[in-house]
């Protein structure tokens, strides 16, 4: 169960290991809720009769004082992984613009380091957002599918942390509110950034709907040409906040290398069993990083496989697009990243200076493994 909350909803999916059409007779699913090491609540459902893709809630018999007296029930669905969830994934991993915080790394500013938390983005974060727009539209234009895709995603994912959602609704807002655009933006926070004690721009406080107004405000006060378009544009999106209506996504000073793991395997989850086909996720470059080490095959062609190499001394750039395929056959487990790729003319740069390096989020539990990339030929 997540902390703080009394009642808990998050995504989280697991293939089950049978097609239950084919499932013998008296399969039961086992539900367990744990807070910690305490068992709190357990159910066990037949899967005999369980409906496909609708919600089925089931109360929970509970198991501990902590709980009291309160009803507690668990709500879940089933998919049918070989009819929506077996076709290969394309996901485009876009890194937020430049903040005011990678702005005040570039020249040693400790005052700004230090001054807020959850940075938005700088000015120069704002004009990457505009120059990335202005090559997609202009590859939509030419006829390329990779910007269709980008454009109109089946889904559209956003870390909640300001620069990142910032980023979203400067780069999608208009397209999202568009005629055929995807017209809602998912905050997903286990895509935030890796959180260490120094990493104030990766330390939150806002829940619900103040994400969404705190980022209104931010663009409020911005001097760029684009505002009003964006504004108008953000209020016609629909914005998703139930993974973010409680404290338990904002409240970490550090991540242990558990509890990365963990977001990292919800995050790839979230992607390989969604029904959507295409999407976008809107986060960081070490997260992003740790997605491209724990996740990609090793059976790589050549030039994909050198591109992977670099990601363990390079960051992927600010507004920077990295457009990945998922096998959803393999599973969360199996490495299921099968291709990858820059896109839109994006590049890597260099880790930041030692200095800089002192105040960035580390780069997870795996951070000295290098990922063993065998080229294919």
């Amino acid at each position: 169960a997540r902390s703080f909350s009394s009642s808990p909803a998050w995504f989280s999916a697991r293939p089950l290991g049978t097609h239950l059409p084919m499932a013998p007779e008296g399969t039961m699913l086992h539900f367990e809720v744990r807070s910690e090491t305490a068992l709190l609540a357990r159910a066990t459902v037949p899967v005999a009769g369980l409906p496909i893709h609708e919600p089925i809630t089931r109360e929970l018999d509970l198991e501990s004082a902590i709980v009291g007296e309160r009803a507690a029930t668990v709500t879940f669905q089933l998919l049918d992984s070989e009819r929506d969830c077996a076709r290969r994934k394309t996901v485009y991993l876009l890194r937020h613009a430049e903040s005011a915080w990678n702005e005040a790394q570039s020249r040693g500013d400790v005052r700004e380091l230090a001054r807020r938390t959850d940075h938005p983005l700088s000015e120069k974060g704002l004009a990457q957002c505009r120059a990335l727009r202005d090559r997609v539209d202009e590859a939509g234009r030419d006829g390329d599918a990779m910007a269709r895709e980008f454009r109109c995603p089946g889904a559209l994912f956003s870390s909640p942390l300001c620069r990142t959602l910032q980023t979203t609704a400067m780069v999608f807002s208009e397209w999202a509110a568009g005629e055929g655009g995807v017209g809602e933006i998912v905050m997903m926070p286990g895509a935030r950034e890796v959180q260490n004690i120094g990493g104030f721009d990766s330390r939150a406080t806002r829940r619900g709907g103040e994400v969404v107004r705190g980022v209104l405000n931010e663009m409020s006060a911005t001097r760029h040409s684009d505002r009003e378009r964006v504004l108008l544009a953000m209020q016609q999106v629909h914005y998703d906040v139930a993974e973010v209506e409680e404290p338990w996504w904002c409240t970490a000073n550090v991540d242990t290398g558990d509890d990365v793991d963990a977001r990292l395997d919800d995050f790839m989850a979230q992607l390989l069993y969604m029904p959507q086909d295409t999407a976008v996720a809107v986060g960081h470059s070490l997260f992003f990083r740790n997605v491209i080490r724990g996740f990609t095959s090793e059976l790589l062609p050549p030039d994909q496989a050198k591109l992977v190499r670099q990601l363990s001394t390079n960051l992927l750039e600010n507004c920077g697009v990295l457009r990945i395929e998922l096998d959803p056959s393999l599973g969360v487990r199996e490495r299921p990243i099968v291709a990858v790729q820059l896109a839109f003319g994006s590049s890597f740069k260099p880790h930041p200076s030692r200095f800089a390096a002192c105040c960035s989020a580390p780069s997870g539990a795996d951070a000295d493994t290098e990922l063993n990339v065998v080229a294919s030929l």
